[in-house]
């Protein structure tokens, strides 16, 4: 009796090692690739979609925008003869910035003036964009896509993923820096750089 049980227990234990060891080289299913020609298609509809939402807001403030090759709406509704902008420009704004559905999310009054180089720092694309169609003392609105916004992301703060954005803008001034031979700024007083206050005579790398 006492072997029947010795071998009983000898079997059970190599059963258990068994199905173990089987469990342990169980393995995790892997992750499907994306499919581009998915992704593709979320994009187009989504692109669609915010096309729509645009247009039913332009045609409901009647404002006679035009659009670029990139899907920027713009209408500069203050001109002047000054000369236009051009890629490296530092250029400053006053701007207010609210969502197509009309939530507030930033303003110059509020959170400080705008100031950076067109094409050289990581300044939204559509405002990039849209500054180049204006000079100095113009007065723009300007509708984004959510492709030249903050995409799928959002900036994780006031601006939700996939929001269309609307910017109201003045071009207060080009070539707002004196920067000395290494890098100051002097005899300007610029208050405001993507959320960080810039004191006179601050170093800047662009």
């Amino acid at each position: 009796m006492k072997r029947s049980y010795t071998v009983f227990v000898v079997i059970l234990i190599t059963f258990l090692s068994y199905t173990g060891c089987n469990r342990q080289k169980i393995e995790k299913p892997k992750p499907r690739p994306i499919d581009n020609n998915v992704l593709m298609n979320t994009n187009r509809i989504v692109s669609v979609t915010e096309e729509s939402i645009i247009d039913d807001y332009v045609s409901r403030y009647q404002y006679n925008m035009k659009k670029s090759g990139s899907g920027l709406r713009y209408m500069i509704y203050k001109t002047t003869n000054n000369k236009k902008t051009k890629q490296g420009d530092k250029v400053l704004l006053n701007y207010t910035l609210d969502l197509i559905n009309g939530q507030h999310c930033y303003s110059s009054s509020s959170d400080g003036q705008i100031v950076f180089i067109i094409g050289k720092t990581s300044t939204v694309r559509g405002l990039d964009e849209g500054v180049l169609l204006m000079k100095k003392g113009e007065k723009a609105k300007f509708i984004l896509p959510s492709h030249l916004g903050y995409g799928f992301q959002g900036d994780m703060k006031k601006i939700p993923k996939k929001a269309i954005l609307v910017y109201d803008v003045e071009l207060v001034d080009v070539d707002v820096f004196n920067i000395d031979d290494d890098g100051a700024i002097d005899d300007v007083e610029v208050p405001f750089i993507f959320g960080v206050v810039v004191e006179v005579g601050a170093s800047l790398s662009f």
